[in-house]
């Protein structure tokens, strides 16, 4: 082999060595690069859903406070609601009782126990026993005026007079009934009974009871 045969073999045989050596390191560089992106996207993607578990467990543990805290409140109004309703309830007692009272200081004494309660605790009333609780302290009060209305004007026509007496008596009444209403609980099974229900009915000369 000659020195110029040599000469240019040479550099073809480093070309073709570095050709082999650039494609073999190149597939092994690429696929390494390769790995190594999939291992970030894998970190990546496991800190967003970290991230994301992590405000999901802190939202659902604020709402869970939020929700006990209103669920506690609405059982404590609740509560406070019932009780005002029973004791605006004795508080009616007394008023019909009283009504045809000509004690005044009774009924002075009376008329300002039901505004002390109006003015602390007319909020956790039913809106319609509100406003029956005021129409009757005010029944109440006007009642023994109407009593006395034929003795002071003769001339009064006694008719109406006596449908407003009546009427006005009724006002007294209905608070009663709005207490009721707004306290009225669900049956505890099956369709709730009422009066009509319960009431004795005559058969075959006999009473019994429906149902």
């Amino acid at each position: 082999m000659d020195t110029t045969t040599l000469l240019f073999g040479i550099p073809t045989i480093t070309l073709a060595g570095w050709a082999l050596v650039k494609r073999f390191f190149g597939d092994y560089l690429s696929e390494k690069g390769k790995n190594q992106a999939t291992r970030e996207d894998i970190a990546e993607i496991t800190r967003i859903v970290e991230g994301a578990k992590q405000s999901f467990n802190q939202d659902f543990a604020r709402l869970t406070e939020e929700l006990r805290a209103q669920t506690s409140l609405r059982m404590l109004a609740a509560e406070k609601r019932l009780e005002a309703h029973q004791e605006v309830y004795q508080l009616w007692r007394q008023l019909v009782d009283g009504i045809h009272s000509e004690d005044s200081e009774r009924r002075q004494l009376l008329k300002q126990q039901c505004l002390n309660f109006h003015f602390t605790k007319c909020l956790y009333l039913d809106s319609t026993v509100r406003e029956a609780f005021i129409a009757a302290i005010t029944s109440f009060d006007i009642h023994p005026d109407l009593l006395r209305s034929p003795q002071i004007n003769p001339m009064i026509d006694r008719t109406m007079m006596t449908k407003e007496i009546q009427d006005n008596f009724r006002r007294v009444e209905r608070l009663g009934k709005a207490i009721t209403d707004a306290c009225e609980l669900p049956a505890i099974a099956g369709k709730a009974r009422t009066f009509t229900d319960q009431a004795p009915t005559r058969i075959d000369g006999e009473f019994r009871h429906q149902g």
